[in-house]
């Protein structure tokens, strides 16, 4: 026989949606209000077959983090290519050729998305971040709009933190 699902059941009666224009990444060394866009973390996990006679079963293997990217507005003051040279010298100083520690360039990062009030409803901490990839834009004379600086950052691990509650009744 055929189930029926309630209406009631079906139609959301408080719900308020996650925007993507309600989120910070605050990043060691780089102003906030800078940054213009930004990937939240993204996970990848690896399988394994397992063979058995005329089965094959699979099972979880390793999780990898996959590259995080955020682009940057430009700004006369604070300079937002100078706080990325400071971080990228930090793990090759290139005039000398050395290398960093990685202690020294790895920097842990707090992504916040926010309700539309302020208040932080999940916190993502996002643990040894350093630069893989910095493009510093280019330049048109006919175009007005704001330079970009568009960095990929690899990172150790993410961990979300929920501070989100279930009840709306506040709302009404």
């Amino acid at each position: 026989m055929a189930e029926t699902v309630p209406v009631g059941k079906m139609l959301p009666v408080k719900w308020e949606p996650v925007m993507k224009n309600r989120a910070l990444l605050e990043i060691e060394g780089i102003d906030y209000f800078l940054v213009k866009s930004f990937s939240a973390p993204q996970v990848q996990v690896e399988k394994v077959d397992i063979h058995w006679i005329n089965v094959q079963r699979k099972v979880a293997s390793k999780m990898t983090f996959q590259p995080m990217s955020v682009t940057l507005n430009q700004a006369i003051a604070p300079n937002a290519t100078q706080q990325i040279q400071e971080w990228l010298r930090l793990s090759t100083e290139y005039i000398s050729g050395r290398s960093g520690y990685s202690d020294f360039y790895k920097r842990d990062i707090v992504l916040k998305v926010l309700d539309p009030i302020g208040n932080v409803i999940n916190r993502w901490e996002i643990r040894g971040a350093f630069i893989t990839d910095a493009n510093f834009g280019e330049f048109a004379h006919e175009s007005a709009e704001v330079q970009e600086i568009q960095l990929t950052l690899e990172y150790d691990i993410a961990t979300i933190i929920y501070w989100f509650f279930n009840d709306f009744n506040h709302l009404e």
